[in-house]
């Protein structure tokens, strides 16, 4: 029993120094200040209020190959592969957002980098396997350390903090997150806290268009039950279809709309689109450019 108090404790300042090294890192750095912070008993509760990173999809690899892929292309971006051909700063944490399948870490993440705040409106991509990602304001539970691990611990020390947020009776979404300070160790494993029912449903809008092609805000403004969002230059694709239910119309609209996209136009070749996103695309009247859509919840 005292054996395992000793280790615990141990564990604890261990955790409580590596926090203060990150305090002291971000005070120093460029690091994004949180809105509300509350520390539990191993881990805290971040909340920041306009969270917006850069990031791209990387396949088949490891997390630290992941991380040395996906950084390569966020770094070219940073360095003149965007819209405005200049310099954007970015700057730690840097890392990987990823899920377990079956206890395994999947293959499959979301490598990120932070953009500075001072950068108020950075410039889009120009390589499209990367994008500007803006979330609305959101809360974060954090483990931090500071050693190196390799692969298999990761996975160990993610499972670990989520068993204890899970004995804490913790929500979180399904996805987890590394998040790297240094080369030498210094990291916190995060997860997104659940909000309420109307704001998970947002979540899996948010989740979906992270890793897809959908057409992304100028601004979002977070309302109680509600968001409202920009769209500076929104265009689709629509087809009438007369009486039919709903989803008979969609599944006749797909047919022609997906018909389009595939050779039946002026070009005779194939277009870009989002094979999920279109079905909400198919209205009649295209609205002028710089209106302000309103989403109900």
């Amino acid at each position: 029993m005292l054996r395992l108090f000793l280790t615990v404790s141990v564990l604890f300042w261990q955790q409580l120094a590596a926090h203060d090294k990150v305090d002291i890192f971000c005070r120093e750095n460029h690091c994004v200040e949180p809105a509300e912070v509350i520390q539990h008993k191993n881990y805290e509760e971040k909340k920041f209020l306009h969270p917006r990173w850069l990031e791209t999809m990387v396949h088949g690899m490891d997390i630290n190959r992941a991380i040395e892929t996906g950084l390569e292309r966020l770094f070219n971006y940073s360095h003149f592969s965007n819209a405005a051909g200049t310099i954007v700063p970015i700057s730690a944490p840097w890392g990987v957002i990823g899920q377990l399948a079956s206890g395994k870490i999947e293959q499959t993440f979301r490598v990120y980098v932070s953009i500075v705040p001072e950068v108020i409106s950075p410039p889009e991509p120009t390589d499209q396997t990367v994008k500007i990602v803006r979330e609305p304001p959101s809360s974060y539970y954090l483990r931090t350390f500071d050693r190196k691990v390799d692969e298999k611990q990761y996975e160990e020390l993610v499972k670990k903090f989520l068993r204890d947020l899970e004995q804490d009776n913790r929500h979180v979404y399904p996805r987890f997150f590394i998040a790297l300070y240094n080369t030498h160790g210094l990291m916190q494993i995060g997860c997104r806290k659940k909000q309420l029912a109307a704001q998970d449903e947002l979540q899996e809008v948010i989740d979906f268009c992270n890793e897809s092609d959908c057409i992304e805000p100028a601004e979002v403004i977070q309302h109680t039950n509600y968001e409202e969002e920009e769209f500076l230059h929104f265009q689709w694709i629509g087809t009438m279809v007369h009486g039919m239910d709903l989803n008979s119309a969609i599944e006749t609209s797909l047919d022609r709309l997906f018909n389009y996209s595939h050779f039946s136009n002026a070009a005779a070749g194939p277009l870009m689109t989002s094979s999920k996103a279109v079905a909400v695309q198919i209205l009649s009247i295209t609205p002028p450019p710089d209106t302000t859509f309103v989403s109900l919840r």
